[in-house]
């Protein structure tokens, strides 16, 4: 199984990354946009898995999202991953990050208790626009042009999820949500 952890955004903030994406598309060319269902903010990539780890990763979330107490992020600025060849432009997070900065550590801590190799980058949190950029983007540009409504909500539940690559893109199952603070 493919897996990973990640946060979900409410319907407002949905709205306004729909709203960006679609203003986006008019001003740059890419590939391959995120579909809105799975606009998710990813706190740990785990990649295969064996089903029978299911029961143990799900004891080692639950636990460390037990131990982490909810708190408010909003939509941010916009980024792209790939340095001047940018192939990944990405929606900012603001707010509490240092909160989230503790779930993800926490997350990170419960799945390598379990044995599991973790990438080695540093986390930058980031809810994915656009994979494979067809030409160079101006991010101060954009940011003129573009206008990202600044959304904020409260995390309250961490979630497992199952990605399942089909040729018409990802499709993600939630296979557990974790509340956080849920001592």
């Amino acid at each position: 199984m493919r897996l990973f952890t990640a946060l979900d955004m409410p319907p407002s903030a949905l709205a306004a990354f729909i709203a960006a994406e679609a203003s986006l598309k008019e001003r740059i060319l890419g590939r391959r946009w995120q579909r809105s269902e799975n606009a998710h903010l990813t706190l740990q990539f785990l990649g295969e898995a064996p089903e029978q780890a299911l029961p143990g990763l799900k004891r080692e979330l639950r636990d460390a999202c037990a131990a982490i107490s909810p708190f408010d992020l909003a939509l941010g600025n916009l980024g792209t991953f790939g340095g001047r060849r940018a192939r990944v432009l990405w929606l900012g997070i603001d707010g509490d990050v240092e909160a989230l900065r503790a779930l993800e550590i926490a997350t990170r801590e419960a799945i390598i208790r379990l044995g599991h190799a973790l990438e080695t980058r540093r986390y930058s949190p980031h809810i994915t626009l656009c994979r494979e950029l067809e030409q160079p983007v101006d991010l101060a540009e954009l940011e003129s042009e573009v206008a990202i409504e600044r959304v904020a909500w409260g995390v309250e539940t961490a979630v497992l999820y199952h990605s399942d690559l089909t040729p018409q893109g990802p499709c993600y199952t939630a296979l557990e949500r974790f509340p956080l603070g849920a001592r």
